[in-house]
């Protein structure tokens, strides 16, 4: 008698998802010589998950911003298309707030809760932006006869600013004025600081 012995092995693997999604940075706004007194700001979010980790579209993230120690309500957000393992998505807060104070440095930070999320750590980020305002800068005398004798410029008598530039194209920090001076008698610098902010 033969008798024929078959094996037949069956595997399934299972895998256990990890959703994560975290914030990346603040898109809008950013650090500026001026900002607005009715500012929108903008997030960057990523998909932190594993390959198979994908944000399904319709699935609901609550947002908040803590802006200057003021916690705005929660805000529903339903992501619009699916996400995939390490791919950004940008949301706008429906608020706008008041950063226009020159030299103020503003506290900005954005949250996100998503159901399952497995990395509470950066569901959070801890940013500011500064509106750094504009060089305090007059060029003085603001009237100067230029006779037969020549006149010298200062525009930065205490090393304070960057670059300059001169209405005659110049580019140092003084300017000499040679008789009979420019046809429209008019003489300018613009002066830019550190920050890339610049003064006429």
């Amino acid at each position: 008698e033969n008798t024929s012995k078959c094996n037949v092995s069956s595997t399934t693997v299972v895998y256990k998802l990890n959703p994560d999604v975290a914030v990346a940075k603040i898109v809008s706004p950013v650090d500026a010589c001026s900002l607005s007194d009715k500012q929108a700001v903008t997030i960057s979010l990523t998909n932190n998950g594993k390959d198979i980790d994908i944000i399904k579209a319709g699935t609901e993230l609550t947002l908040q911003l803590n802006f200057n120690g003021t916690t705005t309500p929660p805000h529903t957000f339903a992501v619009p298309n699916d996400v995939a393992s390490g791919q950004p998505f940008e949301y706008t807060f429906p608020e706008t707030f008041n950063i226009s104070a020159t030299g103020t440095t503003y506290s900005l930070k954005p949250s996100v809760t998503m159901q399952y999320d497995i990395k509470a750590a950066n569901d959070m980020l801890d940013a500011s932006v500064k509106s750094f305002g504009f060089p305090a800068f007059t060029l003085t005398p603001q009237t100067q006869t230029v006779n037969a004798l020549d006149y010298t410029y200062d525009a930065d008598p205490a090393m304070a600013y960057k670059s300059y530039e001169w209405y005659d194209k110049t580019t140092l920090k003084t300017n000499k004025v040679v008789y009979p001076g420019p046809a429209d008698g008019k003489i300018w610098c613009t002066v830019t600081d550190n920050n890339g902010c610049s003064t006429k």
